[in-house]
């Protein structure tokens, strides 16, 4: 009989307190338990550790200050002692057999295999709001399993350990999102995959308001984008406006073409206000005299080291810097 694999499972939080513990249950109530479970609280200032420290399976750690997504998730990766790691968002609750799943079919793919994502499913879609989020970010490749799909959404995944230290974790730069989408391109670059198993799925509880998920869609389509080419000239912010809004008409065109009338207002108004927001931040990166920092930033987002499991905490100190 083979050795049963380890699985370390972390939740990172920031200001999750409506959301926490729903997705601690949806974890113990998981047909193969994890192992370990972490909960990263992210400097917040609500209740969400308070909740955590509720449930004694749980560890928490605390981020004095907020220090973003990419650093909480260095922070569970470095605690994790698992052969997995899986990691699923605060606002989700997992099926009873999504970790199973994951890990049933990482057992049977080959070692180059780095990682696995599910399905998100979201929850809510009975307001214009949350069901344009559905249709038009959503976190997920389908109903039919994908191998190497480019990269899979940070929502609910599993990674092998020795893959995520082989790449360096994730680059502390991207304090929001885009932290997946960068960790699956150096694995790539490592020689990695990763896969997509829609029978593993979770549902996600966020809900929106117009004017969120208008800053969701902008913050969606530009990450990791930002950071890696960052809007430090007025021609790149130009370049990134007309981008921007191209994409919103497209989008348009797409809403009028399904009759879709309950999303023309939110189409309309990203078309409106995001391509503004591309020149406003090169505006505010000039006003501040950011340029240097964010190029140098960009620069080592682009780069990776590898780090040795035997010296996990080097993976929180050294990129502890960038914001």
């Amino acid at each position: 009989m083979s050795e049963r694999q380890k699985v370390s499972l972390y939740i990172p939080c920031y200001n999750g307190e409506e959301y926490i513990a729903a997705c601690i249950e949806g974890v113990l109530n998981q047909f193969r338990k994890p192992d370990e479970i972490f909960v990263i609280d992210d400097g917040s200032t609500d209740r969400t550790a308070e909740i955590a420290e509720n449930y004694p399976q749980v560890t928490v750690i605390r981020h004095e200050k907020n220090k973003g997504l990419a650093a909480a998730r260095n922070t569970a990766i470095a605690a994790s002692t698992g052969d997995y790691i899986a990691s699923l968002d605060a606002d989700c609750v997992a099926d009873k057999l999504w970790l199973y799943t994951l890990l049933q079919v990482m057992k049977t793919m080959p070692e180059t295999v780095g990682g696995i994502g599910g399905k998100l499913i979201e929850a809510f879609q009975d307001t214009p709001a949350d069901a344009f989020r559905a249709h038009f970010m959503c976190q997920h490749k389908g109903d039919e399993p994908v191998l190497n799909p480019g990269f899979v959404a940070g929502a609910n995944t599993m990674f092998r350990r020795n893959a995520l230290f082989a790449v360096g974790g994730y680059h502390e730069a991207f304090r929001t999102n885009g932290e997946d989408v960068q960790v699956c391109r150096k694995m790539q670059q490592m020689g990695f995959t990763v896969v997509y198993e829609p029978r593993a799925t979770v549902q996600h509880q966020r809900q929106d308001s117009i004017a969120s998920v208008v800053r969701m869609n902008w913050a969606h389509w530009r990450h990791p984008m930002a950071i890696v080419d960052p809007v430090t000239t007025l021609r790149r912010a130009v370049k990134r406006a007309w981008m921007r809004a191209s994409y919103c008409t497209q989008m348009i065109r797409a809403i009028w073409r399904a009759k879709e009338w309950r999303f023309l207002k939110i189409g309309f108004r990203c078309l409106v206000v995001t391509p503004f927001w591309e020149v406003r931040e090169w505006w505010r990166i000039k006003r501040d005299d950011l340029t240097e920092q964010y190029e140098q930033r960009a620069k080592a987002a682009m780069t990776f080291r590898p780090v040795s499991p035997d010296d996990p905490h080097s993976l929180v100190e050294p990129l502890s810097q960038n914001s």
